[in-house]
């Protein structure tokens, strides 16, 4: 049995006491309440990750048919390093990862130049909310 104090972070509802059942194969002369929390919490942080990639408004990974050699791990891979790419946007202009894609996912061409890959990409001053600092073509 665990018992957690919840806070609203906006402050809109009260503040209440949950007990929360959980089990585990573990004895509790082999481990602590710290160790078991900071198990739970690590699997939580993973499961972050997989909820942005699973949103089928996101990239819907779950919902690929791509089942053939290495295509399923190649897309893997460039799913991680867009939603990469996209939180270290996230950082700078605070626009959630689902509008960033919905913003760029209809629009190819709008994606290279938020990458600076195309070549009639001019150099510009760059707002404050403009998120990439590096330039390809130096």
């Amino acid at each position: 049995m665990i018992e957690r104090n919840v806070k609203d972070p906006k402050g809109e509802n009260p503040d209440r006491v949950e007990i929360v059942y959980g089990i585990t194969s573990q004895h509790q002369d082999q481990t602590t309440a710290e160790e078991i929390l900071k198990t739970n919490r690590g699997h939580w942080s993973v499961e972050t990750a997989h909820q942005v990639l699973d949103n089928p408004h996101a990239f819907d990974e779950d919902g690929s048919r791509i089942r053939c050699g290495h295509g399923p791990e190649n897309m893997a891979c460039m799913r991680r390093l867009a939603l990469t790419l996209l939180r270290y946007c996230q950082q700078r202009n605070r626009q959630p990862i689902t509008e960033q894609i919905e913003r760029l996912k209809y629009n190819p061409r709008r994606v290279l130049d938020y990458l600076r890959l195309t070549g009639n990409t001019r150099p510009r001053r760059r707002s404050p909310t403009e998120c990439w600092p590096l330039s390809l073509a130096t």
